[in-house]
C-alpha cells in the first residue's frame, strides 16, 4: 500500500512522465522481481528459465544505466544489509532513488543518500486531512470527535487518515446472513 508520502512522490513522478518502480520490503528476490516487473524488464532468459537474483540485479542495473527511471523504496530501514549494499552500488552509478525510512541505520546506503527529516504536520493540516477523509466516507464528525481522533494522529497524515477510517469502520452496522 505505501505511505502517503511515497504514494504522492510516485504519482507525481509518473504524472511528469517518468518511469518509476515502487517497492516495499519483502524477500530480496520478490523485490527484484517487482522492480523488474515495474520496469518491464524480462525475468526469464531466452530458454524460459527464471533469472537468478544476481542476473535480475544486473538486468535492473543495466536498465537504470540506459534509462531515466526512479526507484522508490518505502520502509527502507527494514531492508536487509545485502539489498541495501546493492542499492548503494546503484546510487553510486547514478541511479535516482528515494528511500523512505523511519529511524534509518547510519550505515551503507543511508550514509550516501542525503537526508531530509520530516517534522510532524501542524494541527490545522492534520485536521484538514481528517475532514477530507470523513467527507470521502460521507461521515460527519463533531469538533470534539475530530479533536479526539487528532490526538491519535501525532502529526502523521497517514495516522490521521487511518484514525478516520477506524472511526468509520466502527460505526458500520454488522449484518448477519
Amino acid at each position: 500500500m505505501g505511505t502517503a508520502i511515497a504514494i504522492a512522490v510516485v504519482e507525481k513522478l509518473q504524472a511528469d512522465g517518468f518511469t518509476v518502480a515502487f517497492i516495499e520490503p519483502a524477500t530480496p528476490k520478490q523485490m527484484l522481481l517487482e522492480i523488474a516487473h515495474q520496469f518491464d524488464i524480462p525475468t526469464q532468459d531466452l530458454e524460459g528459465k527464471s533469472l537468478t537474483a544476481d542476473k535480475l540485479k544486473r538486468a535492473i542495473a543495466t536498465f537504470l544505466e540506459e534509462n531515466t527511471a526512479f526507484l522508490v523504496v518505502d520502509d527502507a530501514h527494514a531492508l536487509n544489509a545485502e539489498f541495501r549494499m546493492w542499492l548503494k552500488q546503484l546510487h553510486k552509478n547514478g541511479a535516482p532513488m528515494l528511500l523512505l525510512a523511519t529511524d534509518p541505520p547510519r550505515k551503507d546506503v543511508f550514509i550516501n543518500i542525503p537526508r531530509i527529516e520530516l517534522k510532524p504536520l501542524p494541527e490545522y493540516a492534520i485536521r484538514e486531512i481528517m475532514i477530507e477523509a470523513a467527507v470521502e466516507r460521507a461521515i460527519a464528525l463533531k469538533p470534539s470527535e475530530l479533536s479526539k481522533l487528532q490526538e491519535r494522529a501525532s502529526g502523521s497524515p497517514m495516522l490521521a487518515a487511518r484514525a478516520v477510517e477506524e472511526e468509520y469502520l466502527a460505526h458500520i452496522p454488522h449484518f448477519r446472513m
